[in-house]
């Protein structure tokens, strides 16, 4: 059975950069956002190391063991695969408005793709909370999520760079909303599957943070301790989608709280008050 580690949140949270960290274990294979493995075989789309996966020393001998019509028609399975992963399925998923057979056949395909890496662990950035409920149901794959929570102001600050896909502020806050709403239902549901980590915790006191996931996930995590006390480096892992810092070769363990200082105290105050419930829920400070 695949022990599979799912990242949960909403985007510009920082789960690129942890799952680059966790990746850095040797007992945990990180291997992307994974909801865009079809759509980066349909559209030649590159490694993180830059090479198309057919050319990558990583990704080739994984797809050489998957089923010859995962590579001649990627699109179709695309289309099959996304219908259970975009938010429009979670009502599904706790309604049973899902046929089993069809749910059965998204299990596999997935499966199949996971059975090709022989980790202890492997872990999958996608933070689709769809993808998550489906991946689950399987009884081939042994899941534990992580999810990832950020101040509402440091997400603002990040989609406001004019980088990938940015978003106005009231976007932002409204995406965050309700990203985290269903996050933190499923996540109360569900605490023993389910780890919740504040990024601000994470990049003020990662030792503990990262003791706290070694006890979830029953790992020793002392090599990625030691890198974060020493400064050493975090060498990038061969990645499907992420954001910015996949083309890097490697990164450090930095904080990114820049929007304490750039961003006007009123704004801070109003974008706080306007996620109000879950900022509290979560013990954010204005």
């Amino acid at each position: 059975m695949n022990k599979l580690i799912y990242l949960i949140g909403a985007g510009r949270s920082g789960t690129t950069a942890l799952a680059t960290f966790l990746g850095n274990s040797r007992d945990i294979t990180t291997i992307g956002e994974m909801h865009q493995f079809f759509e980066h075989l349909e559209k030649g789309k590159s490694c993180s190391c830059g090479k198309e996966f057919l050319e990558c020393k990583f990704w080739n001998p994984i797809l050489e063991k998957l089923p010859k019509e995962f590579l001649e028609n990627p699109k179709k399975f695309q289309e099959f695969t996304e219908q259970f992963e975009y938010h429009s399925s979670i009502p599904k998923y706790l309604f049973r408005k899902f046929r089993v057979d069809e749910v059965q056949k998204y299990l596999e395909i997935n499966e199949a793709i996971f059975s090709g890496f022989q980790n202890r662990y492997i872990l999958d950035s996608a933070k689709y909370i769809g993808r998550y409920l489906g991946l689950r149901k399987s009884k081939k794959l042994e899941v534990k999520a992580i999810y990832l929570v950020r101040d509402v102001r440091g997400v603002v600050d990040s989609f406001s760079k004019q980088v990938q896909s940015s978003r106005k502020p009231l976007s932002s806050i409204v995406y965050w909303l309700i990203i985290n709403s269903i996050a933190e239902i499923i996540y109360r549901f569900s605490k023993e599957k389910i780890l919740k980590i504040k990024y601000e915790d994470l990049i003020e006191t990662p030792i503990s943070e990262f003791e706290k996931i070694e006890k979830f996930l029953d790992l020793d995590l002392s090599e990625i301790k030691n890198r974060i006390e020493k400064s050493e480096p975090f060498e990038m892992p061969h990645i499907v989608g992420g954001n910015r810092i996949k083309s890097s070769k490697e990164i450090y363990f930095k904080s990114d709280i820049a929007w304490k200082n750039k961003m006007s105290r009123w704004k801070q105050v109003l974008y706080y008050f306007l996620a109000f419930p879950i900022m509290i829920l979560n013990g954010f400070k204005l």
